[in-house]
């Protein structure tokens, strides 16, 4: 026996050994490109499954136990052992699946496999009923990655099934030696001196040698004299580190010919304890071509940005510049590399900054193009305007970055206005007067005497000075008629006087007119009030920075601020944090006390976080609905400082927000939950940290509200997986790759009385996913309604079929129906077209809505499921008791059973809370005049403890577990019907 343990165990550690070396070179590198290793991965997902599948195979039992001792894997063998212990075992403690007894027994082994350390013993291992006993070698694994231990693996080995595990292995074997012949990328193996041991087909395809050509050679005879420097580092490498690569080369082909190659390698040790370096080679011919396209592209497109006549700019998400042509530069009057990851704000005048980000934030946010007018000052500070075309733009690593064209359009303005004025001076509108050279006024029109309060003879004689309100200094004078020297004119805003000694702004364009000799003889200038625009301009900047409801600032407002902050922290050495507060069930007080009060209630948060958010610096904004955000600034540079501070902030705020709210007519007690992200790095992406903070808020949400969380990055991987489900799951609804299962429904008089139709997915890549996973999520993203219409389409279908087998005929079928599901318009129709179609007996077809669907427009479930009762279809309410339903409309809906819920089925015969409810739902159920099923039941006991209670029809794992229907039919025929 031990010899066959030797040998078994041998056949292990070589399977491990392969499998670790085919991982290496599928995988090439962690850091390899994702692109460059998506037909790798493939195959080592491939590989991956393979090994399920052989493990499963195997008659050992084997499982995968994490740090914390819940299951992550169990082999076939290892859940038919434990069966009684549950139907999935992922998650589970080890406590709970061996047993406390086992588990102290088994404690000091576990406790050195976490430290790393291999065990091995002997022990009779009982199953939970301990009507089975078998005598196994036990072996403890350690899994160690990147020198810390993620978990172990347990291995139970019964002797008399070592013939068995040996096949396995030797399948196994073969399969990954399949993989390596398939691989498409060149794969060999080398001594330290270069010469080659073993390669496959790719490898000689890609130097152009046959197999025997290539014993022959070495690996430096296709290596060009070049590389020798950059071979010499990439050896010490590999026997520094284990590995090299992966670095770009070219090979010599047999042809002579260049190929260029991307090589990746690692170091092995071989049987006869030499070491030994697996190459992965891959031909990147086509990659190399497309590189030196996009390098011409580039060069021609920097060249014609560069030379044309315009403002060509490129700017990331928080508005810094990433690219700008030459001629920006000039206008900015800075070097390129001045300019370069700077924002507007540290590059023009606060004013004129905040347009051009206010501008920036419309297409950054909207993701729409924009275009406008902009006015930017030149070197010389002088304003210059600008047609400006601003879009989205998707580029590395800046997925949302917009481009921007501005053509220099001042001189064109000037002229136009020039032409305006000399035709329409005294026709216009707009204040106007006319000055000699000298600049003294000769004429003034009606216009320019109501806004200033000077008559025309007050004004005839004068000079503009007369106007002047010393807001503006010498400078500005003087540069402005330096304007008009060299240009011919000028405009723009300045602040005046009128005669009242009330000072007002105003647009101002001054022309000069030249004779034929080119001498100045007049001046021309008109000017309009903008008292009543600029009120306008700062009703509209509340209106489009405010929110309406509360007066806080809105979401662009937040984002601006933000903006400012990132920019001062990294100037400053301090740290700010970023707040997304969410009210826990809000809508629940708009649906039931109603939209008034729910909008007082959103002041009254207002009112509470502005008070408690009192710091100049910070900030307190509605970002829509009932979600706010608060910005915390100048915070400790200090990380952990800076988290307790947001922290303790956060902690007065959930405090705050749970004080009740109290009107006259209602009394509302609400909470929030509160997700944290802390900013301050340099090239702090906006619009990230809101993600950012949003993913922390959804996950304190997502335990139970009241919370606050920080955010971790394990929440963006939780997304991504998320997304990724979300596609495989609508491929699947396109190519229809769900099954129904189907568990028995029993009756203690009758036997089989009919099913549960379940949904099965099984995905070609992730293989079965529970629908525990991806029910939730069709549910949130509306694939619910293509998925329930084809459940209830097969189900329907499936019932037409047996309807034509005797044995079959009498058997009904309950289908799960979604509360969203159920609320659409067309669904009675979508039921009976079903039924229709398939010609199913409607009297067989069973609903089964959870109790959630009582909670809106009762009136409208009571209709629906009174229209299909008149058909004949019948109604189960599903997981009873776990949910709201109130009795006065229980009453009044058609139903004709309700079903108990697993969750107080599993522990009635040790919890009496559960076994209390039970009782109470069977009573009412009877008294109501309803029929009872219970969901859960396993064992004989828990069956008859429900019959005592006056239970009597069952679904459960005691009789059948889910089945596919043709297995489902073989159980049927054997058990025929009682």
């Amino acid at each position: 026996m031990t010899r066959k343990l030797s040998q078994r165990e041998a056949e292990v550690h070589r399977l491990t050994v392969e499998n670790k070396r085919l991982k290496r070179i599928l995988a090439f590198e962690a850091n390899t490109s994702a692109g460059e290793l998506l037909e790798g991965e493939e195959r080592l997902d491939q590989a991956n499954l393979d090994l399920r599948l052989v493990l499963n195979d195997m008659p050992a039992m084997i499982s995968y136990w994490d740090r914390n001792l819940r299951n992550r894997f169990s082999n076939t063998a290892y859940i038919e052992w434990y069966s009684d212990v549950a139907t999935s075992m992922t998650g589970k403690h080890l406590r709970e699946v061996i047993g406390e007894e086992r588990y102290q027994l088994n404690l000091p082994y576990i406790e050195a496999a976490l430290r790393g350390e291999a065990q091995e013993f002997e022990s009779a291992i009982p199953t939970p009923d301990g009507n089975q006993v078998r005598h196994s070698l036990i072996r403890y694994v350690p899994d160690i990655s990147d020198g810390e231990v993620q978990g172990f693996y347990a291995m139970l080995s019964d002797v008399s099934r070592l013939k068995q595990t040996e096949t396995a292995l030797r399948e196994k074997d073969q399969k990954l030696n399949g993989l390596y012949e398939l691989s498409s990328l060149g794969i060999a193996l080398a001594s330290m001196s270069g010469r080659f041991i073993e390669f496959n087909a790719s490898f000689c395809a890609i130097c152009g040698y046959e197999a025997q050509e290539l014993k022959n050679l070495d690996y430096w005879k296709l290596t060009p004299e070049k590389y020798a420097a950059t071979e010499a580092i990439e050896l010490e490498a590999i026997k520094r580190t284990g590995h090299f690569g992966p670095y770009e080369k070219e090979y010599i082909r047999k042809d002579g010919s260049l190929i260029p190659v991307s090589l990746s390698g690692v170091l092995i040790t071989g049987q006869d304890d030499q070491p030994y370096i697996w190459f992965i080679v891959e031909d990147i011919t086509e990659r190399k071509h497309r590189e030196e396209q996009i390098e011409d592209q580039r060069r021609f497109l920097e060249t014609v940005n560069d030379n044309v006549q315009a403002n060509v700019y490129i700017k990331d998400e928080d508005g810094r510049y990433l690219y700008v042509n030459q001629t920006v530069a000039t206008v900015f009057g800075r070097p390129i590399a001045d300019i370069l990851g700077k924002s507007d704000i540290e590059i023009h005048p606060p004013q004129t900054a905040r347009k051009l980000m206010a501008f920036d934030s419309e297409v950054l946010l909207n993701g729409v193009r924009h275009a406008a007018e902009e006015m930017v000052p030149d070197e010389s500070g002088a304003h210059r305007y600008y047609w400006s075309v601003k879009m989205p733009i998707a580029i590395r690593n800046h997925p949302n970055a917009l481009i921007g064209f501005s053509t220099d359009i001042t001189e064109r303005k000037a002229a136009e206005d020039a032409q305006r004025i000399a035709s329409t001076a005294f026709e216009s509108q707009q204040s106007t007067f006319i000055t000699d050279a000298n600049k003294v006024i000769l004429r003034v029109n009606k216009a320019f005497t109501e806004v200033t309060g000077y008559t025309l003879q007050e004004a005839v004689g004068q000079t503009p000075a007369l106007l002047k309100s010393e807001r503006q200094n010498a400078a500005f004078y003087a540069a402005m008629w330096d304007s008009i020297s060299r240009t011919g004119t000028w405009q723009g805003e300045i602040w005046n006087r009128r005669k009242n000694g009330d000072v007002y702004p105003e647009h101002l364009s001054i022309s000069s007119v030249k004779n034929e000799t080119g001498l100045v003889t007049h001046y021309v200038g008109t000017f309009s009030d903008l008292t009543s625009d600029k009120a306008a301009e700062e009703q509209s900047r509340k209106l489009a920075y405010t929110d309406t409801l509360t007066g806080l600032p809105n979401r662009i407002m937040l984002i601006v601020r933000l903006q400012q902050a990132v920019m001062a922290a990294e100037n400053q050495n301090y740290r700010s944090a970023l707040l997304m507060v969410d009210l826990d069930h809000f809508k629940n007080i708009n649906d039931s006390l109603g939209h008034d009060l729910g909008d007082e209630v959103l002041k009254c948060i207002a009112n509470r976080l502005s008070a408690l958010v009192q710091r100049e610096c910070d900030s307190v904004a509605r970002l829509g609905a009932d979600e706010f955000g608060v910005l915390l600034d100048h915070l400790s540079p200090d990380l952990e400082t800076a988290l307790q501070e947001a922290e303790a902030v956060t902690h007065r705020i959930l405090e705050a927000i749970r004080e009740p709210y109290q009107n006259a007519n209602s009394r509302v007690t609400f909470t929030a939950s509160i997700g944290i992200t802390l900013l301050g790095k340099k090239q702090e992406q906006i619009l990230a940290s809101l993600k950012r903070a949003e993913l922390a808020m959804f996950h304190a949400k997502s335990a139970g509200g009241n919370d606050l969380q920080f955010f971790d990055p394990q929440m963006q991987a939780t997304v991504n997986a998320r997304v990724a489900l979300e596609a495989a799951l609508r491929e699947a609804v396109q190519t229809q790759q769900f099954t129904l299962h189907y568990q028995a429904q029993v009756s203690d008089s009758e036997g089989i009385i009919g099913v549960e139709a379940l949904l099965r997915w099984f995905d070609p890549k992730r293989g079965m996913i529970s629908p525990a996973e991806f029910i939730p999520l069709a549910e949130a993203n509306g694939l619910i309604l293509p998925i329930g219409a084809w459940v209830l389409e097969t189900a329907c279908q499936q019932l037409a079929a047996w309807a034509h087998q005797p044995r079959m005929a009498h058997l009904s079928i309950a289908v799960n129906v979604s509360a969203r599901q159920f609320r659409e318009s067309g669904f009675v129709d979508q039921v009976l077209t079903a039924l229709e179609r398939s010609g199913a007996n409607p009297n067989l077809l069973k609903l089964e809505p959870t109790e959630s669907v009582l909670i809106t427009n009762i009136e409208d479930v009571i209709a629906k499921m009174t229209a299909l009762r008149e058909h004949g279809v019948g109604f189960s309410i599903d997981d009873f008791g776990t949910g709201y339903s109130s009795l006065a409309y229980l009453k009044r809906l058609p139903l004709e059973q309700l079903k108990i819920d697993q969750g107080f089925v599993r522990d009635i015969l040790t919890n009496p809370d559960d076994a209390a409810i039970v009782r109470a739902i069977i009573a009412m159920a009877t008294s109501m005049g309803m029929g009872v099923i219970a969901e859960g039941v396993e064992t004989e006991a828990q069956r008859d403890f429900l019959t005592s209670l006056g239970c009597h029809t069952y679904q459960g794992y005691l009789f059948s577990k889910p089945l596919p229907v043709a297995e489902f039919e073989t159980l049927l025929k054997r058990l025929g019907r009682a």
